[in-house]
């Protein structure tokens, strides 16, 4: 700092070092190019390099720098409003072009405002800052699929970066050590010559290149790496639900307590569908959901005018709601549903599709929460909807497939003993029972009195299913299910084994029940001619969802799930606003602070000036004031031993000394001076604080002079 102010040029406020500066600019350049151009991001770009160019600052302690922040932000949300996510979604890696964009911009902001903030130690605080947030914004450029845009400026960057954090590393060196002489910044640069500075930096280009050129190349060697580290995990869809089950020591599907749908107006029994299965082999059910054939459901396939089997036909019909609240595919709904009333059909997202070579199974892509309605018939409670696809001819393949049982032989030829044994099982519990119905009744009952039901079990050795019969085990639902599902095959009934949840829970509204994932449930749909398809739940009643004692959902829990529903009312309130009107409300709710604090201060500036003209006096500071004001400073602490350096600001010479009396009253002076001097602050007041500090830091320097003679 020059004592002479007059004489000495202006000297800049504390800015971030240009290869941080340079770095931001990258990063930006990146997502204007992935994401279409966009002018915020060009005024961005400008305001980056604006601390150049000005010694204006954002106080750190200012209310301004909130509301610049809010109004950005608020701006930038208005702009993405118009992305047009069309055409454009498919370049990306991950999200959406809408997404992307926003929270790259948001990243860009914040390294801008970074950028504009004073900081008592420095500029080197400011380049940190701004490097961390241009490192954000240009991860989320990176994502796109377009390689080569990201190939080419990645080693770039990085040199930026690399650069920057050097500078910013030497301007954070600690002070020297009493007795070791230090080696300035600059002649450790000198050390090195202009050639090995270019070498330095082609080499590092060089490196960068060819690392990401490697990558590029061996991406797909790389990908098959992955997919073979990962191919003995089980696939599993979101919650719970399996897209290919397996019977095991414990039930896969029973969960914890999160809430998967809330219904409203619940009709039937509870039970809610979500897959169902027909192959069977060895404990495992299949094919797995994947591999089904799904289509586009229309309006007329999901709500059928007509019962697709029987003559069941309903004049009473009710309409519950089904509401997903978690963030999963499929759509669940009761076998002997009259139809299903979904979202816009036009939406990609919310268009239903569903598998009927899988019963009717449905699924979309929608975000939650998600509505649907289900219609039922409380007359007709086999009602054959869209859900209950008929079996009509005798020895048909889709009949046949629907009674496929374990095979009579096995793998080595010899007769299949599990096989052998579950169909004699089966001859005896249904010797009296020759209807299908009878047949469904005896086969229940007889797993209900010879089984009970326990969260864990021993598979055993063999076929799990008949290993359960034989040995009279204690299992889950899962165990029930799949045992009346072979037991009904072996005594001539279709069969298909079913998961889903078993609804019960009341909720706190009226008319409202809430399924969560503990809800999980298994059990078997079987086929009767002259009736259809019903639903056969095997599984003991301590073992139905409905029935066992669960672990209490928790006050907490309780309390956020009342905040998130209070929420999406609102925002379903809010829906109901045009959406032109919404932003424009949000956008004048976030600048009107800031619209606020303009007027005041200029309103506050007109009433000092008035004061000013009234007076016909105040007092302002001169630069020769200020200039002498700082030479005493720095007289003080030259006599105490610590000159201050003329190429460095008080404040950066000052953070780096130690903590004492003279140290902390200089720092205090410094920051009153950097406001007086660049701010505009030169009253009275600024006047007197200033002068008492520098008699205050005059007084501690007498002392530190007086100890070191001691």
């Amino acid at each position: 700092m020059m004592t002479n102010l007059s004489a000495s040029p202006a000297i800049p406020a504390p800015r971030p070092s240009p290869w941080a500066v340079a770095a931001g600019l990258v990063a930006l350049t990146l997502l204007f190019l992935v994401s279409g151009g966009g002018w915020l991001i060009v005024l961005l770009g400008i305001g980056l390099v604006g601390p150049y160019f000005t010694n204006h600052r954002l106080e750190t302690e200012s209310y301004l720098r909130w509301m610049i922040r809010i109004a950005i932000v608020a701006l930038i949300y208005q702009v993405s409003q118009g992305l047009d996510e069309s055409g454009r979604s498919a370049s990306l890696a991950v999200g959406s072009v809408g997404l992307r964009t926003l929270f790259g911009q948001i990243y860009a902001a914040e390294m801008v405002v970074q950028a504009w903030r004073r900081r008592d130690a420095g500029g080197h605080q400011a380049t940190l800052s701004v490097v961390l947030f241009s490192a954000l914004v240009y991860l989320t450029a990176c994502n796109v699929f377009n390689e080569q845009l990201v190939t080419f400026i990645t080693p770039v960057y990085m040199l930026f970066v690399a650069f920057a954090l050097r500078e910013w590393r030497s301007r954070t060196v600690p002070a020297a050590v009493p007795g070791v002489a230090a080696v300035s910044p600059d002649a450790r640069r000198r050390t090195l010559t202009v050639m090995q500075r270019v070498s330095v930096i082609l080499l590092t280009l060089g490196l960068g290149f060819g690392a990401t050129r490697s990558v590029t190349v061996f991406k797909d060697s790389l990908n098959d790496l992955g997919n073979r580290l990962l191919v003995d995990q089980r696939m599993f869809e979101n919650l719970g639900m399996s897209s290919q089950p397996e019977l095991g020591s414990a039930f896969n599907l029973r969960g914890g307590t999160n809430r998967i749908l809330r219904v409203l107006n619940l009709a039937g029994d509870g039970h809610l569908r979500g897959a169902t299965f027909v192959e069977y082999e060895s404990g495992r059910w299949g094919p797995a959901l994947r591999r089904y054939n799904f289509t586009v459901a229309d309006s007329e396939s999901l709500s059928p005018l007509q019962p697709l089997y029987g003559n069941q036909i309903s004049r009473s019909r009710d309409d519950m709601t089904i509401t997903r609240l978690t963030n999963m595919s499929l759509l669940f709904a009761p076998t002997n549903a009259v139809g299903v009333t979904t979202g816009d059909e036009l939406d990609t997202r919310e268009r239903v599709e569903w598998s009927i070579d899988a019963g009717g199974v449905m699924r979309n892509r929608a975000n939650p929460p998600y509505n649907y309605i289900v219609t039922m018939a409380s007359d007709a409670p086999s009602y054959q909807g869209p859900f209950a696809q008929p079996i009509l001819a005798e020895k048909t393949p889709l009949r046949e497939r629907y009674l496929q049982v374990l095979p009579e032989k096995a793998a080595d030829g010899k007769p299949n003993k599990d096989g052998a044994y579950m169909r004699t099982l089966t001859g005896q519990i249904t010797k009296d029972a020759p209807t299908a119905p009878e047949k469904i009744i005896a086969v229940t009952q007889h797993l209900l009195n010879n089984h009970k039901y326990s969260l864990s079990t021993n598979v055993g050795q063999g076929d799990p299913v008949a290993s359960f019969l034989r040995e009279k085990k204690d299992a889950h639902c899962e165990f029930f299910a799949a045992s009346a599902t072979i037991l009904l095959r072996y005594a001539g009934v279709p069969t298909r084994y079913v998961t889903g949840y078993l609804a019960h829970e009341p909720g706190q509204e009226t008319g409202e029940t809430i399924v969560r994932q503990r809800d999980a449930h298994a059990w078997c749909e079987a086929w009767v001619d002259g009736v259809g398809w019903v639903a056969v739940d095997a599984t003991p009643g301590d073992g139905r969802p409905d029935e066992m004692v669960q672990e209490k959902v928790s006050a907490f829990q309780r309390i956020n799930e009342w905040f998130q529903d209070t929420f999406q009312k609102l925002k379903d309130r809010l829906a109901d606003i045009p959406p032109a009107v919404l932003n424009l409300i949000v956008v004048a709710s976030a600048l009107l602070p800031l619209g606020i604090y303009i007027v005041y201060s200029v309103t506050k500036a007109k009433r000092a000036r008035a004061l000013m003209a009234g007076a016909g006096f105040a007092y302002t500071m001169t630069d020769e004031t200020l200039a002498a004001l700082s030479a005493r400073f720095e007289q003080a602490f030259a006599k105490a031993g610590r000159p201050l350096k003329p190429e460095a600001t008080y404040t950066e010479q000052l953070a780096v000394t130690k903590p004492d009396a003279l140290s902390e009253t200089g720092r205090q002076f410094a920051r009153l001076y950097e406001v007086a001097r660049f701010g505009g602050r030169r009253d009275r007041e600024t006047f007197d604080t200033l002068t008492g500090l520098v008699e205050q830091t005059e007084q501690n320097a007498d002392q530190v002079r007086d100890n070191r003679k001691r």
